[in-house]
């Protein structure tokens, strides 16, 4: 399962980060592609923003985006060689500032000083305490009027695909028919939609939406966009398994 151990030390100089990362990109073709055909979309609402705040930064690929719609941006990464790269990347400015935490501390965060909390394509690796934790401190460092976009797993949904996924005895049998690890793209068993939600609710957090995503898969809803407000009316759940046709979609308008 992917612990905090296990993302320090996948998330190394050599973990996935091809192309600094932009290969993460590669079912649109590019992040350009994946930013305003797929993100921007769904957080336009909550853009321009005085103050956002980057969970996991990774080597800058959100930044390069969301520096345009904010006077201020934090990025946060639990591994340093994240943190480095992106401060090399974007150079020595107050406007743009990069911290490594240990996957769970927002405390260096001042109250009320946050208009929009985004995270994407990484808390999927997290597991539940570390989405609880950080869902605890949003009510703290969101403003009033503030909101969080959070891209994080709903695995856990699909029991019986994550108990073969997890199995060690049976991991090999079941590698044969595709069913590993990789398939599940490190996402954790435990984590869901509505766990997410629950946890939300219970840190005095309002649920706006939930969209429910076919993640690189053909119909599993693996995923999960959450978007969570302090205060307002409660949203709806979406289904849409279609995500995958959207990124194509994109990738050849994009190449085209």
């Amino acid at each position: 399962m992917p612990t905090r151990q296990w993302n320090r030390d996948y998330w190394n100089p050599e973990g996935g980060w091809t192309d600094k990362g932009e290969n993460f990109a590669d079912i649109w073709g590019t992040s350009e592609a994946q930013w305003y055909g797929t993100i921007y979309p769904r957080i336009h609402r909550f853009v321009p923003a005085e103050t956002i705040l980057e969970i996991a930064c990774g080597y800058g690929r959100g930044a390069v985006f969301l520096q345009n719609y904010c006077e201020r941006y934090i990025g946060i990464d639990l591994v340093q060689q994240c943190v480095d790269a992106c401060r090399e990347r974007f150079g020595p400015t107050d406007r743009l500032q990069f911290y490594q935490n240990d996957g769970l501390d927002l405390s260096f965060i001042p109250n009320e000083s946050v208009d929009f909390v985004y995270s994407w394509d990484s808390l999927v690796h997290a597991e539940p305490a570390v989405i609880r934790n950080y869902l605890a401190q949003l009510p703290r460092i969101l403003k009033a009027t503030g909101a969080a976009f959070l891209h994080h797993g709903n695995l856990g949904a699909y029991p019986f695909q994550s108990w073969i996924l997890y199995k060690r005895y049976i991991r090999r049998a079941f590698s044969l028919l595709g069913l590993t690890e990789r398939g599940a793209q490190n996402r954790d068993p435990r984590t869901t939609a509505a766990t997410v939600a629950q946890e939300a609710r219970s840190c005095g957090l309002v649920v706006i939406q939930q969209e429910l995503v076919n993640w690189k898969t053909h119909t599993a809803l693996f995923d999960c966009f959450t978007t969570l407000r302090r205060s307002g009316n409660k949203g709806r759940l979406i289904t849409n398994r279609d995500f995958m046709r959207e990124a194509a979609t994109w990738k050849r308008c994009h190449c085209s």
